[in-house]
């Protein structure tokens, strides 16, 4: 499929109205085309051929729909009832007739209200309202239209006749004349919010890293030479999917304003592919003219024909789609809040320098792979894929390192040694009282006092007698909260500290739902046409 394009936007108001204008004009010409040549055999057959050719017309008129699915969806729930209504009908007349032998006042009003309310019943049960309306409708047509019993049949007939023909028309106008399908149209919106997405991360992850590149010592050596080239390759790829991404990075906006629209934008185009999917059960799929899928009209309840929109498959795939854009949208909140200079000092203490800028351009890489991959190409490369679910890992893993450490060192600098009389405590030691925490408390980025023995021996040689009584050691400096957690013990240094923390969480399920996305893809991939060996294999590779 790597030759499909998208529909040329050809107005719903021109295209109904031009599909309209044909359909009712051919079944009124016919209409009064046939009309002379059966004045010449009765002019009663002529008169309700005649209505057969009206109804026709206005069949055109209430069938009329924007895209092939709907236009089967009701022309075959207007056929079932038109049929079912019309011979009931017909056989009403006929028992009224033969058992009264004339007009009985009593027995239509009863058998057409027992029939409403039948139709009623029947079509809310069986989820077919549509031709309940249509069914009873009919019903009356040949009741009340049958002047004697002769005339039932001919009424039924032309009843009947002149409303599917009018269904036939709209379908083949639904096919030839500007055709809309709604499977195309489910394609088109999800394409569109995947670039809506890539928008919404050219926002939301609109963070400047500079400050932690300067001091790189190589988070992973060897694809740093690469950086510069990977973002500068992400930014042509973020341009590639829509013009105004670079707009909206350059220009000095409202962010928040504008995350919130581009996010909402992507849950339009979302809500709009989920309305088109379950239309598409009434289209089949049979053949790819210069790039664009083409259908017939199917039913719904027979599942026949080459391929069908995968219904599961689209509904999961926009699902994760949506989590991810919601994802998006609370890091930018995140960013916004509390990404300030106690954060970026942490990462710069630390966190390998590099390691923020690979995951930026990790993530805006594997978003442009879903969205190079749908549906232009047969399966959807997984490489930034696995290179964001790594780092991201990586930097899970290390602050969970560094959380363990934080709590050794404040579990054992706790402790407290008793006295050699058992009767009062030491004061909490310091780092020099216990080296084997030196090494933990340098991986922190914690200082550590720079006393050598000599110096130590001397400040006891001159400690004076009350500071020997106060203490059985030497005052060394304490480890503070802000040097072990890197967060003051402010209220904004709290709110950095829970920002930091949830940014963790929102990475974690960032990745998750971001591998559920790619596999949703897979399994959309691999039921398109003629994709189906390659998409089950780019699935293996995810899997």
């Amino acid at each position: 499929m790597s030759n499909y394009k998208k529909r040329r936007k050809v107005p719903d108001v021109i295209r109904r109205s031009i599909r309209q204008g044909l359909g009712v004009g051919f079944a009124v010409f016919v209409g009064y085309i046939l009309q002379e040549p059966l004045e010449g055999l009765t002019h009663h057959a002529a008169a309700q051929w005649l209505q057969g050719a009206k109804w026709c017309a206005i069949t055109v008129i209430v069938v009329a729909a924007p895209v092939i699915g709907k236009v089967a969806q009701v022309s075959i729930e207007r056929t079932l009832g038109t049929v079912i209504g019309g011979v009931l009908g017909y056989f009403a007349v006929i028992i009224n007739r033969s058992i009264t032998l004339q007009d009985d006042v009593i027995f239509g009003p009863l058998s057409a209200a027992a029939v409403a309310v039948i139709g009623v019943v029947v079509g809310r049960a069986l989820k077919l309202e549509y031709s309940s309306r249509l069914f009873c409708m009919t019903y009356i047509l040949v009741l009340m239209g049958a002047e004697v019993a002769s005339d039932a049949f001919l009424v039924a007939l032309t009843r009947i006749g002149g409303i599917v023909g009018g269904v036939m028309i709209t379908l083949v106008l639904a096919v030839t004349v500007f055709p809309k399908s709604a499977s195309h149209e489910a394609a088109d919106t999800m394409s569109a919010a995947l670039q809506g997405l890539m928008q919404l991360y050219a926002l939301a992850w609109n963070m400047d890293w500079s400050e932690e590149d300067k001091s790189s010592n190589g988070y992973h050596r060897q694809t740093s030479d690469s950086g510069g080239n990977a973002a500068d390759s992400l930014t042509r790829r973020l341009s590639k999917h829509s013009d105004t991404v670079r707009p909206l990075i350059l220009k000095d906006m409202d962010l928040d304003a504008d995350c919130e629209k581009t996010l909402m934008d992507v849950y339009s185009k979302l809500d709009q592919c989920q309305e088109y999917i379950p239309l598409s059960k009434n289209e089949l799929y049979f053949t790819t003219i210069r790039g664009r899928w083409c259908f017939l009209p199917g039913l719904p309840w027979l599942q026949v024909g080459q391929w069908k929109l995968p219904q599961q498959e689209m509904q999961a795939l926009a699902t994760s789609v949506r989590r991810v854009a919601r994802i998006l949208y609370f890091l930018h909140i995140t960013f916004q809040q509390a990404f300030d200079g106690y954060v970026k000092g942490l990462l710069r203490r630390r966190y390998p320098p590099e390691m923020m800028v690979e995951l930026q351009t990790a993530f805006g890489g594997a978003l442009a792979d879903l969205a190079d991959a749908f549906p232009e190409n047969t399966y959807c490369q997984t490489s930034n894929l696995q290179r964001f679910l790594k780092v991201t890992h990586d930097l899970l893993a290390l602050s969970e390192k560094q959380r363990r450490a934080t709590m050794n060192i404040m579990n054992r600098l706790s402790r407290q040694t008793s006295r050699a009389d058992g009767k009062t405590s030491n004061p909490m030691p310091s780092l020099e009282e216990c080296p084997e925490l030196v090494t933990i408390a340098g991986s922190l980025g914690v200082e550590q006092p720079a006393h050598s023995n000599e110096q130590r021996q001397e400040q006891q040689h001159h400690q004076t007698p009350s500071q020997s009584d106060s203490s059985e050691g030497p005052q060394m400096p304490l480890v503070d909260a802000e040097k072990l957690d890197g967060f003051p013990e402010t209220s904004h240094g709290f709110k950095s500290k829970i920002r930091w923390y949830s940014f963790q969480f929102l990475m974690q399920q960032l990745a998750d739902e971001l591998n559920d996305s790619f596999i949703a893809m897979a399994n959309v991939l691999a039921a398109l046409p003629q994709n189906m060996q390659v998409g089950i294999q780019s699935l293996e590779r995810i899997l």
